[in-house]
Formats: C-alpha cells, structure tokens, sequence
C-alpha cells in the first residue's frame, strides 16, 4: 500500500513540475504579449495568444490527470484536502502546488494589465475607424455626380 502512495505521489509530484513549466512559459509569453499591444503588432499578438492557448491546453490535460490521481489519493487515505495530510511525501507535493498557485497570481496580475491594454488598443482603433469612416463620407459627399436620367418620354403640348 505505501508503495502505492509514493506511486502516487511521484506520479502528482511530476505533474505539478510539468505544469510549473509550463506555467513559466505561459508567464513568459503575456510578458511578450504586454508589448505587442499595438495596432502594428497584432500579427504578433495573435500568434502569441496562439501559443499560450496550446500551453493551456497541455496543463488542462495535466489538470484533468492530477485530479483523478488526487482522487484516489483521497479514497485511499481518507481526507478532504492536502492540509488535513499529515503523512510524508505530502510535504513536498504542498510545497509544489503553492509554487503552481504562486506562478498563477503572477500571470494574473500581468494579465489583468494586459486585460487594461487591449481595452486600450480597442478603443484606438474604434476611434480610427469611426474617423476613416467620417473621412470616407466626406470624400464620398464631394465625388457625387449628380444623376441625369435621360427622358424617354416627352410631353409635347402642340
């Protein structure tokens, strides 16, 4: 049985670092993502967003496995949450998550600022827009040739 738990435990404890990698990468990326909030950027914010949705992807599949490891980690040792785990090898398993739950409020502030930027970049390019389009009626008023429809019929009073 305890060959079990310290499978167990390995096996989370080898996810979380995954996951702690692939964090730093995601915390990486918005980093880039801060400075390609321009309108000549975008290409590169695309492709930045991009990328940080495959690095979602991969901890969400890591998520869904450590959760169905922590599950039978609990019907195994009867308890609710890591804190009421008082056998060994939860220490460094405690230690590992707070690293991934530390990493976490770091990429949220950075995007939270990120979140602020792209409001930002919106509203410039509405407000281009709505100029260009005021620019085109403008032009459009004054490129307008009247419409001279040729009459078929006349009416002649003789």
């Amino acid at each position: 049985m305890k060959n079990s738990r310290q499978m167990l435990l390995s096996r989370m404890t080898e996810i979380l670092e995954n996951k702690l990698s692939l964090l730093a990468g995601i915390l990486e990326l918005t980093k880039q993502q801060a400075e390609s909030f321009k309108p000549d950027a975008l290409d590169q914010l695309e492709k930045i967003i991009a990328d940080k949705q495959a690095l979602i992807d991969k901890i969400n599949h890591l998520d869904e496995e450590f959760g169905t490891l922590f599950t039978q980690l609990k019907g195994e040792y009867d308890f609710v949450n890591l804190g009421q785990a008082e056998a060994s090898g939860f220490g460094e398993l405690r230690e590992k998550i707070k690293a991934v739950t530390d990493l976490i409020s770091e990429i949220h502030s950075y995007e939270e600022s990120n979140s602020k930027k792209a409001k930002e970049l919106m509203e410039r390019i509405k407000d281009d827009l709505r100029r260009f389009n005021q620019g085109r009626k403008m032009t459009d008023a004054y490129k307008q040739t009247p419409s001279i429809t040729k009459s078929y019929f006349i009416d002649r009073k003789d």
